[in-house]
């Protein structure tokens, strides 16, 4: 635990420092290039050296698709779809007291509630 929480602490600190160098010294594609290497590197260590956990062993992949929920996983889709539409259009496309970007507020508001009280 403490070396998870090492590395969220660092990439917090060291993440807009290093990005911010990147971006106004070189240019914001070196974000990319830098991360390559890295996710190159990071694949066959995830592959080969992190255990599987798997928590139903044994289980048919029927009985796995049988226990998804998903009623909820469509209500949070929707929920997440409208959130994230109605702030793109809240203040670009239309003003913020207008009626589509109510209608939305109020749509994701339900599906919010649903997806607790389904």
């Amino acid at each position: 635990m403490g070396f998870i929480g090492t590395t969220w602490g660092l990439g917090t600190v060291l993440g807009p420092i290093v990005g911010g160098a990147l971006a106004g010294g070189l240019s914001w594609r070196w974000a990319f290039y830098l991360n390559l290497p890295i996710g190159l590197f990071m694949v066959p260590v995830a592959i080969f050296l992190l255990p599987n956990c798997d928590m139903m062993k044994g289980c048919p992949v029927r009985e796995r698709i049988r226990q998804v929920d998903w009623i909820g996983g469509f209500l949070l889709l929707c929920f997440a779809g409208l959130f994230l539409t109605t702030f793109a259009f809240a203040g670009n496309e239309y003003a913020w007291n207008s009626g589509p970007v109510i209608a939305m507020f109020s749509a994701t508001g339900i599906f919010h509630i649903l997806i607790f009280f389904p």
